[in-house]
Formats: structure tokens, C-alpha cells, sequence
């Protein structure tokens, strides 16, 4: 038994990503805010650019045959710098946005341009060096910019190599002095990969100043204003180091170069679902689209709705089990066929109209009880007449009619032989009765004025939160694998027929 919920548990992996693609194929076909007027309008062009590629919505969903890449950046910016015009100046602002990080794969080729090419970049590159604290005269002189860089690279080439910024910034890391720093600011964007790797692996709740140092210069050469005070607390650290982790999942591409595999996996690595599935494994599940981490929603809104759910259904089997019971004992009596259709009468009562009823009689400080007992009403028909009709069965059989003959009283009967070859089927309809309640819960929760996870659904529906629609289908999917897994269990344990058939299908699986 215990070989078949391993590999239960292991099928369960490949099950879930399989899920969570179809259902980012679904839920991705959301309205583009290029697409809204009115949208462009009041943000502007370059926020509702920039609110996309939050979202991913400039990359394709699941596969992507040219990834861009700072390499592919800088071929377009040297494209646009050789005319002159609205598409020169956006080309010098996106030099200066890509900053240190095209510096490698422009400079050792200034000699293969044209001169009047050689000489725009150069020029275009003197914010840049101010920015890196290279502000020297000649930047501003046609003549001796190109022989300044020409210069630089000469001197500095050795600097801009991955293992040369890893030792750069470690060093600053551990010892903040005013050279280490400097040399820091040099590299300016083309460290921003090993920083993000530096503040990805110190503690969440620890290092606060290193954390304080690494983001300020993160913040300097990206422009972003968002750095920690000095008088932060670790939670607000944390927060501020997780919305950068966040910046670097979205902008990563830009500042680095994809050679030989590295860009083979970003076809796949370089998508709307890949990214998704990056945050929501290294981000606390990311971020919705109000900016706010999804797992701090689940921890303050989940225990409500899972706490209602849960109790709803054990209220509904407590009640179903003694019912279901004494309707199979006394089918043929008066009145059986009445508490039946009552139990079915329920089922009927749309799950909104009782709960509002009750949240009107009823104060709304009654917790979590009352509506967990509205919600139990409508799933006590269910597990009642499936135990029911399973019971009289049962009781017709040969086994049941010897063991009365035997002269064994109805308790035992029961105890003994009845329930142990039905409770199995009735386990089996509670693993599908649970992810049924969490549903209904959000109603529940609606009418009484819970703060669960049926409000923040329904506001994600409304403002097309993806994230948040794929986490909680993502943990509905996990929790009903695992309530089904948890049946398979306690039938083979309640019934060892069931554990023969599991052991002898795992033996010819062998």
C-alpha cells in the first residue's frame, strides 16, 4: 500500500503541470491594455508598456522562437543610431536604459562601424559614463569619445566577465568600502545579475544592510525608486528585496546575453508560463496584479474559507452517516421515504437563498459555525442516499442473512459486516464532496461578509488576475490529488479486498 501512494504522489507531479498548462492556456486569452483607448490615454504610452510586461503579455504563452536578448537589443540600437531622427533619440535611451550590460557586445565592435556611426555611439554614451562615475571631458568631443572608450575597453575588458563582476560584488557584499564600490558602479547594469543572485540567497529575515546596499545600487543604475530606508524593519526589507527579484524576472532578459544552450532553453524559458511558473515557485506564488504577494492573501484569507469548507463537510457526513444508517435499517417503515425526501429537499435549496436567509436571522457574529452549517445542509442528501441505497443492498446478501441467522443482533451486523464494504464508496464520495464545498464556500462567505478567498476571486475575475486564478486552481487541483489519494488509503484499510486488488495491480505494473 504504501508503493501505491508513492507512485501515486509521483504521477501527481506531472498531473499538476499538465493542469496548470491547460489552464494558463484558458486563462491567458486576457484583454491586452494596448488594446483599451482609453487605457493608453490616461497612462500613457510607456506605463501601459510597462503594465504589460508585468503581466508577460509581450511574450508568447508557451513557446517563443526569437527570444530577445541584450545581444539583440543593441543590434537594433545600432541600427536606429545610424539615422537621425525620433528613432536615434529612443535609441540612445534605451543604451542608456541597457547601461553596462551592452558595453561587452558594443564596444569591441566600434572599429567594424562606419566613422559617422563610431562617432554617434560614442557620443551617445557619455550619460552612461557619468552614470558609471567616468565623467571625463572628452566625452562631450566627437574626436576624443571614440578614442575614450577605445581606451576604457582596453583598460577594462577584463572587468566585464561574469567571474570579474561575481568577485565584484561579493566583495562589496561583505565589505562595503568607498574603492569596492566603485568598482561596483563601473560594471553599472552588466552586476545586476550577480546582485539579484547575492540578494536571492542571503536570509529573508537577515542581513538587513548588506540587503540596504546592494538594492541602492541596483536602484542607481536602473532608475527604479524603491530602496530600503535605514530604519526598515525585516519585513519591510523582505518586501523591498522580493519586489526587485521581481523587476529581475521581468527585465532579465534585457541585460543579459543568450549563447549556445542558454538560448535554447529560453524558447521555453522566455514565455507568459514560464515566467508564471518561476514567480509562483520563487516569489511567495508572485504577485497580483495589485502589487501584493499572493501567499500573504492565501495566509490571511484561506484559513476562513478552508476552515468552513472543512467543518461543512464533516457536518454534513455526521449527520448523513446516523440518517443514512437507520433509513437502510427501517426502509419499509412510515416515514422513512418522508426524512429521505427531505434530506433530497435540501439538496435543492440553492446554496445563495439559505445563506442569505440565515445571515438576515441570524447576527453576523456567529463565526464560522453558522455558515459552515448552512453550507453542510445542502450536501446532507448526497452521502444519505448513496449509504442508504449501498446499505439495503448489502443487507440482501447471503453473508448478511447468515449472520442473522446466526443470531447476531442488528449492532453488530452492522458494525462488523455492513459498514466495512460500504463506508469505502461513501470515503470515496467525500474526496469529491470537499472541492465541491470550497466552491460553495465563496457563496457562503459572500452572504455572511467573510473576508475569504471568494471576494478576492471574484475581484480577480473582474480585473482578469491571472496569477491569482492559476494559484488558487493550482491548490484546488493539489488538494483534491491529495483528498483522492487519502480515499485510496482509507478504503484498502477499511476493506481488504480493495488493498488485494491495489497489491495485485501494482504487481502486474511491475
Amino acid at each position: 500500500m504504501l508503493r501505491h501512494a508513492l507512485r501515486r504522489l509521483l504521477w501527481l507531479v506531472p498531473t499538476l503541470v499538465a493542469l496548470t498548462l491547460a489552464s494558463f492556456a484558458l486563462l491567458s486569452f486576457v484583454p491586452d491594455p494596448a488594446d483599451d483607448r482609453e487605457l493608453v490615454h490616461v497612462l500613457g504610452t510607456e506605463k501601459v508598456e510597462e503594465l504589460r510586461r508585468q503581466r508577460f503579455l509581450d511574450l508568447p504563452r508557451f513557446f517563443n522562437p526569437r527570444p530577445l536578448d541584450v545581444r539583440t537589443r543593441v543590434d537594433d540600437i545600432v541600427a536606429s543610431l545610424a539615422t537621425v531622427g525620433p528613432e536615434s533619440e529612443r535609441a540612445k535611451a534605451e543604451l542608456l536604459r541597457l547601461g553596462g550590460a551592452a558595453l561587452p557586445l558594443l564596444l569591441p565592435r566600434l572599429d567594424a562601424f562606419e566613422p559617422e556611426s563610431r562617432t554617434r555611439i560614442a557620443l551617445a554614451l557619455a550619460p552612461l559614463a557619468e552614470r558609471m562615475g567616468l565623467d571625463h571631458p572628452a566625452l562631450s568631443e566627437p574626436s576624443r569619445a571614440l578614442v575614450f572608450w577605445t581606451r576604457f575597453w582596453a583598460e577594462r575588458e577584463a572587468d566585464f566577465q561574469p567571474s570579474s563582476a561575481r568577485r565584484a560584488v561579493r566583495r562589496f557584499s561583505l565589505n562595503p568600502t568607498r574603492m569596492r564600490e566603485s568598482d561596483v558602479r563601473v560594471l553599472d547594469t552588466y552586476a545586476l545579475d550577480e546582485i539579484m543572485r547575492v540578494l536571492r540567497e542571503l536570509p529573508p529575515d537577515g542581513e538587513i544592510e548588506t540587503k540596504r546596499r546592494l538594492v541602492e545600487i541596483a536602484a542607481r543604475v536602473t532608475g527604479r525608486d524603491d530602496t530600503i530606508a535605514e530604519d526598515a524593519s525585516h519585513a519591510e526589507a523582505r518586501a523591498c528585496t522580493e519586489r526587485w527579484l521581481d523587476f529581475w524576472l521581468i527585465n532579465r532578459a534585457d541585460y543579459i546575453a543568450f549563447d549556445g544552450p542558454t538560448r535554447l532553453f529560453a524558447t521555453l524559458g522566455e514565455t507568459q508560463y514560464a515566467r508564471w511558473f518561476e514567480r509562483m515557485i520563487s516569489l511567495r506564488l508572485g504577485f497580483g496584479n495589485d502589487g501584493v504577494p499572493i501567499l500573504e492573501k492565501l495566509r490571511e484569507r484561506a484559513p476562513t474559507t478552508l476552515s468552513i469548507a472543512g467543518l461543512a463537510v464533516l457536518l454534513a457526513y455526521a449527520i448523513a452517516l446516523p440518517l443514512g444508517i437507520v433509513a437502510a435499517f427501517r426502509h419499509r417503515a412510515p416515514g422513512n421515504e418522508l426524512a429521505l425526501g427531505l434530506a433530497l429537499a435540501s439538496h435543492a435549496i440553492p446554496t445563495a437563498c439559505l445563506a442569505t436567509l440565515a445571515a438576515i436571522v441570524f447576527p453576523s457574529e456567529a463565526g464560522i459555525l453558522l455558515p459552515a452549517l448552512v453550507l453542510a445542509v445542502t450536501f446532507v442528501a448526497s452521502p444519505t442516499r448513496h449509504l442508504h441505497a449501498r446499505l439495503v443492498d448489502t443487507l440482501r446478501l447471503d453473508f448478511i442473512l447468515a449472520a442473522r441467522a446466526r443470531g447476531l443482533g442488528p449492532a453488530r451486523i452492522l458494525l462488523t459486516q455492513a459498514l466495512r464494504s460500504t463506508l469505502g464508496s461513501t470515503i470515496t464520495l467525500l474526496g469529491l464532496d470537499l472541492p465541491m464545498a470550497l466552491a460553495g464556500s465563496f457563496v457562503v462567505e459572500k452572504a455572511f461578509g467573510l473576508r475569504g478567498l471568494g471576494e478576492e476571486t471574484v475581484r480577480a475575475v473582474q480585473t482578469r488576475d491571472v496569477a491569482w486564478l492559476m494559484t488558487l486552481g493550482f491548490g484546488a487541483a493539489l488538494l483534491s490529488a491529495l483528498t483522492l489519494l487519502f480515499t485510496d488509503v482509507a478504503n484498502s484499510v477499511l476493506d481488504p479486498r480493495v488493498r488485494a486488488g491495489l497489491m495485485r495491480r501494482a504487481r502486474v505494473g511491475e
